[in-house]
Formats: structure tokens, sequence, C-alpha cells
């Protein structure tokens, strides 16, 4: 590890459309969260070779020790019509007290395997979002109709969110690929990240707990306590959602199959995380 840049503290690994973007907003807010130059680098979902000749840029990323210099993160912005653009953000230094940084690719909980990220980073902080899966689900799957309207090239053909969804079920049941339907099914991926990390450096927070001022400032301040910073007023940011979408009333018919669906995925999550889950 190079010295002269700042060892990222934490992670918050995901899940996509979980609202990463928001929760690492509000937390750079705390004077002693200093940013990563891009909130979401996905070195780690890199192959070895690009991980071996690209590790050095990487940590270029973050802070170095002992600066002065205020730190631009830089951001992509989706506003409330979908349009997608970049800003840059400035975060001052804290001066006087301890610095701690971090990043958020939100690939990371389910692209990458638990052991790499615990090879480079053995004493991480991970922070991890859940949302209702079915409303997840809609919501990666409106991300693939922007990447679609924008030209870009997709996994898997489109047609309309009922047929495609559907489609989505009975392929993960037998077993095959899916695209947004089974990243919902959380249990799975969170029993390797648990067993590699330890159940102490895994940090979980519902979504449906961030969507109120009162509730978010609540979670954020147990996550303060998770990272081990003194408590932080976050009322001047909790009004602001990052990131999101227009949003879209979901077809009621798909949303019941979706539901059932994931029944008894969320049953096991609750059972593994001993928790009531909000969106139940």
């Amino acid at each position: 590890m190079a010295s002269n840049f700042l060892k990222p503290e934490f992670f918050i690994i995901g899940e996509r459309k979980c609202g990463t973007s928001s929760l690492y907003r509000y937390l750079l807010d705390h004077p002693c969260v200093i940013p990563c130059k891009v909130k979401e680098p996905q070195f780690f979902s890199h192959s070895r070779l690009y991980r071996w000749t690209h590790w050095r840029q990487y940590l270029a990323q973050f802070p170095t020790a002992l600066g002065t210099e205020p730190i631009d993160l830089n951001w992509f912005v989706l506003d409330k019509d979908g349009n997608l653009s970049n800003e840059k953000v400035s975060y001052g230094r804290n001066l006087s007290g301890r610095e701690m940084t971090g990043e958020a690719s939100a690939n990371t909980f389910a692209q990458v395997p638990p052991r790499r990220l615990h090879h480079s980073f053995a004493d991480a902080m991970l922070i991890l979002l859940l949302r209702n899966p079915t409303e997840r689900a809609y919501s990666h799957y409106r991300m693939f109709e922007r990447f679609k309207k924008e030209g870009r090239r997709l996994p898997f053909e489109l047609t309309n969110f009922d047929d495609d969804a559907r489609r989505e079920m009975d392929a993960f049941a037998s077993g095959r690929r899916t695209y947004f339907i089974g990243l919902g099914v959380y249990h799975t991926r969170l029993k390797l990240w648990l067993k590699e990390f330890g159940k102490q450096r895994v940090h979980v927070i519902f979504t449906e707990n961030l969507e109120s001022p009162d509730d978010a400032s609540k979670e954020l301040n147990l996550l303060c306590q998770f990272l081990d910073i003194e408590p932080h007023d976050f009322s001047g940011i909790l009004d602001m959602k990052f990131n999101t979408s227009p949003p879209i009333e979901m077809p009621h018919s798909v949303r019941a199959d979706l539901d059932y669906f994931y029944q008894e995925h969320n049953a096991i999550l609750e059972n593994l995380l001993n928790v009531k889950l909000p969106w139940k």
C-alpha cells in the first residue's frame, strides 16, 4: 500500500438501484468523511491482470494523506426526466481531526468475489443497502430501458416488463442466468460476504429506512457508530435524493407475481439478519 494515499476504510458495496448514490452523498456530509475522486471506480470487478496493472491508478483516486486542498468528486447526475450528466462536487479537508475515505461501487455485492476485496482490504468496513426486491427489480429494468433508448448494447432483448420479468423468474427457477430478477435474492450473496468478512464488518441498511429525514438521520448515526466516528447532524442534506429516476407505477399483475416469487427468499433473509424486513 502506497503511504501517500489514504487507505479506503469503508466500501458501500451495493446493491444496485437501492440508493447507494444518496447514501454516499449523505455520508460525505460528515466532516470526517472525504470522498474518492469517483463514486464508483468498479476496480474489483475487473480481471486480475487489469487490477495488477492499474493498482497504483486505483489508489490515486483516494485523497493524499495530510493533504489540505479540497477534493473534487466526479459525480454522474440522473435528473427527474431520466437525463444523465456529469458534475464535480468539491469537499474540503478536515484539517483539525480524523479523516476517513471510501468508495461506493454498487456492483461489488453481486459481481465481486468477497475474497478478492478481502485480500486487498481485510480490515474494511462494508455497507450494504437492501431494498424491497420487487421494487428494485422494476427500477433496474427501467434502467435497462434507459440504456436501450441511449443506444447502448444490452445483455438481453427487452420486450416489456411483464413478459421479461416472468421469463426471468422461470430462468432463475431452472438455474439459468438472470439480469434483474436474481439480484433481489439477497441472502445467497450475503452469506458469502458474511463468511469472508464476519458479521462485525458488514452493516446492512434498508433503503426504506432512508425515505424520511427522521428515519434517515437515525440510520446514518447508527452508521457513524459502525464506522467509529462521531455522531453528526445530517439534517441539511437529508431532504435531497440523488440519481433517482422519475416514478412510474409498476403493473399490478406482475407485482403480485414478484412478491410471491421473493416471499421465500425474504424469509431466509430475515432469519439470516434476525430482523423484520421493512417492506413486509
